[in-house]
C-alpha cells in the first residue's frame, strides 16, 4: 500500500504534469482548452497556464493559443517550424512537385519509392491531419509527350560519373544523326553503320538542360593530349568503356545560368527573331542570365546572351527554323 501511495504521488509532481501536458498536445490533434487539461490532470488552470509557458519557451511558436466563442483559453501543438525534421509542409510540397516532374525521366519503380517517402515526411510534419494523401488527385502534372528514355542508359551514366570523379578517360561510341553523318571526319571506318567513335574523352560530369542529359569534358588527341571543350549526348552514346589513361587538369564546373554548356571563352551572340509564335516562345522564357532583349516596332525583337558554346547557340537557332538568324559581330543586319 505505501509503495503504490508513493507511486501515485511520483505520477504526480509538477514535472510529470508537465510532460503530460507535452505528450497531449504532441500527440492529440485539435484544440484542447485550459479547463479541460486542468480538469484531466487533476491540478488548477494555474499550473496549466505556466505549463503551456515552459512548453512554448522551448518550441516557440509551435505552440498556439487563443480564445473559443466562450472565451476558453485554448492550446494546440502545430509543428509550423517544421518540427523534429527541420521541414514544413511546403517543402514537402516542393518535394512532391520534383517526384512529378521527374516521373516521365524515370523507372515506375522509382516513382513508387519516392511516393513513399515523400508520404512518410508528410505524416511526420502533420499538423491537425495527414497534409500528404498518397492517393491523392493531382492538381499539377506535366506531359512526358516527347521525353528522352534513360532508363536502359543507367549503366552507362553511372559509368560516366565514376570517371569523372576519377578522373578515367573513356572511350565513347555514339550514334550519328542524319545531319552529322559526314560531318565528323575523324570517324572510325570500322566502326558499325549509324556510330562513329569520337576517341578518348575525358569527363567532368553530367548537365542536363532542355534538351536532356549530357556529358560535358574535354575531347582529347589520340595521344590523350587536350584538343577542345565539348558534350556528348547521353541518349546517343553507345558505349563508354573505361580507359587506363588518367587526365590530370580540371574540367570547368556547369554555369546554370550561362546559355547552353559552359565551356570556357565566353562570347556574345546577338540572334534576331521576327515577329510570330517563335519570337514569343523566345520572349516568355529566360536563357540566360546575361541576357537582353531589344525591341523593335513590327513585333519583332535581338536577343543578346553571353554563352560559351557557340555549336548549342546554333543547334537552338536550327531548332526553331527560319525564325531567327544570328547577326554578325557588329550588330548590322547582313
Amino acid at each position: 500500500m505505501r509503495e503504490t501511495k508513493e507511486k501515485n504521488q511520483g505520477e504526480n509532481t509538477p514535472s510529470v504534469k508537465l510532460l503530460r501536458v507535452f505528450k497531449k498536445l504532441m500527440f492529440e490533434n485539435g484544440k484542447h482548452t485550459r479547463s479541460e487539461i486542468a480538469s484531466w490532470l487533476g491540478c488548477s488552470s494555474v499550473s496549466v497556464a505556466r505549463f503551456a509557458r515552459e512548453i512554448e519557451e522551448v518550441i516557440g511558436s509551435n505552440l498556439e493559443t487563443g480564445t473559443d466563442v466562450l472565451n476558453k483559453r485554448w492550446y494546440r501543438m502545430s509543428p509550423r517550424d517544421g518540427g523534429r525534421l527541420g521541414m514544413n509542409y511546403e517543402e514537402v510540397r516542393y518535394l512532391s512537385v520534383c517526384r512529378d516532374l521527374s516521373e516521365s525521366h524515370v523507372e515506375r519503380e522509382v516513382t513508387e519509392r519516392m511516393d513513399g517517402t515523400v508520404f512518410d515526411l508528410a505524416v511526420k510534419v502533420t499538423e491537425e491531419n495527414s497534409l500528404f494523401d498518397a492517393t491523392r488527385r493531382r492538381r499539377l502534372s506535366f506531359s512526358g509527350v516527347g521525353r528522352l528514355n534513360y532508363s536502359e542508359r543507367r549503366g552507362l551514366i553511372e559509368k560516366l560519373l565514376f570517371a569523372a570523379e576519377n578522373k578515367n578517360t573513356v572511350m565513347v561510341t555514339r550514334r550519328v544523326g542524319r545531319a552529322d553523318k559526314g560531318a565528323d571526319k575523324g570517324a572510325d571506318k570500322g566502326a558499325d553503320k549509324g556510330t562513329v567513335v569520337t576517341g578518348p574523352f575525358a569527363p567532368g560530369g553530367l548537365v542536363g538542360l532542355t534538351d536532356g542529359i549530357s556529358a560535358f569534358g574535354a575531347e582529347l588527341n589520340a595521344d590523350n593530349t587536350f584538343k577542345k571543350w565539348t558534350h556528348i549526348p547521353v541518349h546517343r552514346a553507345d558505349q563508354v568503356p573505361l580507359t587506363d589513361w588518367m587526365f590530370a587538369f580540371e574540367v570547368p564546373e556547369p554555369d546554370p545560368e550561362v546559355f547552353g554548356y559552359a565551356l570556357p571563352e565566353a562570347k556574345t551572340y546577338r540572334v534576331r527573331f521576327r515577329a510570330g509564335e517563335t519570337a514569343e516562345y523566345v520572349r516568355e522564357r529566360v536563357w540566360a542570365e546575361e541576357q537582353k532583349i531589344e525591341d523593335e516596332k513590327n513585333g519583332a525583337f535581338t536577343l543578346t546572351v553571353v554563352t560559351r558554346d557557340e555549336a548549342g547557340i546554333k543547334a537552338w537557332m536550327k531548332s526553331l527554323g527560319d525564325d531567327c538568324r544570328l547577326l554578325p559581330e557588329d550588330g548590322k543586319r547582313s
